[in-house]
């Protein structure tokens, strides 16, 4: 998992899964707002030392504008020069600018062809899946939008022998982005479409809740009342507490459906 989990655990009523909806009328909480140059130090994680293998990483953002006339930073995985992964928005080139830093510092830009500014204002859940010896893709609320070879990236290697804290926006720099932040999680692996889908899906679901609290699929303890459940024809319960059910001996055909 990541290296941290900020998210918005809405309990709020309504149904369908609107994750605009559900974020913005949360009732217990509105995610983190940045404002002038507002940032976010994330504790260093060997989580986030992705080395050279793929990662992932999602967030939830509510952008209102950038500080810096060429865009705004939107995460940086450590704040040395150095093996170091970047996200940046740039509107006024219409693009989302991944960049990887060498060993020595050198930088690898690659841009995905995608205005976030057409999402200002508007709660917006993205997905960047990068595999490291093909694309770079950016998903949009579950469905991809762009994508881009890194695989000239491949051997950089991300958080070799780095300590120093990761960044959500970029201090006092004059180069962030404005607006709430909901949700940040990173994954050791390229996301699937359909993982990345998931996830949107499931967005506006608390998440300590979004894998299952329950600790049975069904109800196991096959006892007398089977806990609410009820017998049907032929299926009699075992009473001799090995939590099975058995079908009567009268019974001649069982059919599945």
């Amino acid at each position: 998992m990541g290296i941290a989990n900020i998210i918005n655990t809405s309990t709020s009523g309504g149904g369908g899964g609107e994750i605009i909806r559900e974020l913005v009328n949360s009732s217990d909480g509105q995610g983190l707002y940045f404002s002038n140059t507002g940032y976010i130090h994330l504790a260093n994680n060997a989580a986030a030392e992705f080395g050279t293998s793929d990662f992932s990483i999602e967030f939830i953002l509510n952008q209102t504008g950038e500080v810096g006339s060429s865009g705004g930073s939107i995460y940086q995985s450590a704040t040395t020069i150095y093996n170091k992964f970047s996200i940046e928005n740039h509107v006024n080139s219409n693009v989302v600018k991944l960049i990887f830093f060498n060993a020595v510092g050198a930088a690898t830009t690659y841009d995905l062809a995608y205005n976030m500014a057409a999402d200002y204002n508007e709660p917006t859940h993205y997905v960047v899946s990068c595999d490291r010896s093909g694309n770079a893709v950016l998903y949009r609320n579950g469905t991809e939008v762009a994508s881009v070879s890194i695989a000239a990236s491949a051997s950089t290697n991300l958080g070799d022998g780095v300590t120093s804290t990761a960044m959500i926006g970029n201090s006092g720099s004059g180069y962030t982005f404005l607006g709430g932040l909901y949700r940040f999680r990173t994954w050791n692996k390229a996301l699937s479409h359909d993982e990345v889908d998931t996830c949107f899906q499931r967005a506006d679901v608390p998440f300590a809740d979004q894998y299952g609290s329950q600790t049975k699929v069904i109800d196991s303890d096959f006892n007398g009342s089977l806990d609410g459940w009820n017998t049907y024809n032929d299926w009699n319960t075992q009473t001799n507490n090995s939590n099975a059910m058995q079908l009567a001996a009268s019974a001649a055909t069982l059919f599945f459906f």
